[in-house]
């Protein structure tokens, strides 16, 4: 990475109870994946996980759990400030 102050990468989250074939499939357009992430994902409890995709720099979260879904997306770290940005979620 020498000479590099953002690197992109792809994120990946794990687990998320939220994350169901049936919660994607009513998902038609980019707002509407956006909503279910600030809502579902990023958004408090008790429909909330309170996990904030947006600012971490987590690449997985432990071995897949039966009947749970993975976010993907991408953003960058910033190597000198160690900031995360993941555009792909807000």
């Amino acid at each position: 990475m020498a000479g590099f102050t953002k690197a992109t990468y792809t994120l990946v989250t794990a687990n998320r109870r939220s994350v169901t074939p049936a919660a994607m499939d009513s998902l038609l357009w980019d707002s509407n994946l956006d909503n279910f992430i600030d809502i579902n994902i990023k958004g408090p409890g008790p429909v909330g996980e309170n996990y904030n995709v947006t600012t971490t720099n987590r690449r997985v979260s432990a071995d897949p759990v039966i009947n749970t879904g993975i976010v993907i997306g991408w953003g960058s770290w910033n190597l000198a400030s160690g900031a995360v940005e993941n555009q792909a979620f807000g």
